[in-house]
């Protein structure tokens, strides 16, 4: 799992790529939350989960982008998915979150 960001002007955007599963989320776990962090600090209105280049995703998966969720919505963000493959969709359905994120 790669994971990085964006900042411009009031908006954020978060951009995964490769597996985004167990061993990986646990993996990178401090620098997420550096990051995560970091974009705190900004107060960003708006946040965008770009998952387009992801491979493979679990409940940790999951898990993560539930998270940075209630993160950002803590200091009043908005926050979507944007460029979900099928496969991370229905993993997200499973997981029951296709209710509580905007997609793009």
């Amino acid at each position: 799992m790669n994971v990085h960001y964006d900042l411009t002007g009031d908006s954020a955007a978060i951009i995964f790529e490769g597996d985004v599963v167990f061993d990986d989320v646990a993996q990178q776990s401090d620098s997420v939350s550096k990051m995560k962090e970091a974009i705190i600090g900004k107060k960003p209105k708006n946040v965008v989960i770009d998952l387009a280049q992801v491979k493979s995703f679990d409940s940790s998966g999951v898990g993560l982008v539930y998270s940075l969720r209630t993160s950002f919505c803590r200091i009043g963000a908005t926050v979507s998915l944007q460029a979900v493959p099928e496969n991370v969709k229905e993993v997200l359905r499973l997981g029951g979150l296709l209710k509580v994120f905007s997609i793009t």
